[in-house]
């Protein structure tokens, strides 16, 4: 619940000065001496000042604590997701999806760009379920599609791809938590991968055993 913040100069000679109010540091301002740790949100910023010597830039990062999503209640988990599938003629966004009829539906083991339902290369699929959770903390989920995709944990939009690799951050309490994946290919190979890091798992593709419809 805690990151630990080290402040670095090129002179080692200055005297680095710092607030975590996201007030201007001055010399009046607390001085680094050792590695601290940041609790809460916060607007770290930061300055060198040497003797003799015009002070440095201000630099600053913002540090958000994330509040772990409680999880839902799922009465009769089964395996894998809903998916509904449609052909589509022009996508922008996934939202464009929408605007075309669901041609199939039904339940897959896990997210696939390639299953044999496909029956065009112009398509939006959309998948439904719940994700389980081993262990409460915070989790990175990386997303990379072609052609665009999106990934939703409960009501947080997590991250978006638009063909590169992207990541975005939640944190979420052990159990259930509803996931919900849109992606569309207009051309090119489908291409759809989520992949997830958390407490006690490395980068990895999310498995099938987690995903559970109701």
């Amino acid at each position: 619940d805690a990151c630990l913040v080290s402040l670095s100069n090129a002179n080692e000679q200055a005297r680095i000065y710092f607030t975590t109010d996201g007030k201007e540091p001055d010399t009046t301002a607390i001085r680094y001496i050792r590695p601290f740790h940041i609790l809460r949100t916060s607007l770290l910023k930061a300055r060198a000042y040497g003797k003799g010597a015009l002070p440095g830039y201000t630099s600053m990062i913002r540090f958000r604590k994330l509040t772990p999503l409680p999880a839902v209640k799922v009465h009769h988990p089964q395996k894998g997701l809903r998916y509904t599938y449609r052909e589509v003629w022009l996508c922008k966004d996934v939202k464009d999806i929408f605007r075309y009829p669901p041609q199939r539906e039904g339940i897959l083991p896990a997210l696939l760009p390639e299953a044999p339902l496909m029956m065009s290369q112009k398509y939006g699929m959309t998948y439904e379920g719940y994700i389980k959770v081993p262990k409460s903390g915070t989790y990175t989920f990386w997303l990379a599609s072609d052609d665009g995709s999106v990934l939703k944990v409960d009501t947080v939009t997590v991250v978006i791809s638009s063909g590169h690799e992207r990541a975005g951050r939640i944190a979420l309490e052990k159990g259930y938590h509803r996931i919900d994946v849109k992606h569309f290919q207009v051309g090119g190979k489908p291409w759809l991968k989520v992949s997830w890091e958390g407490p006690g798992i490395g980068k990895e593709e999310v498995p099938e055993e987690v995903f559970y419809h109701e």
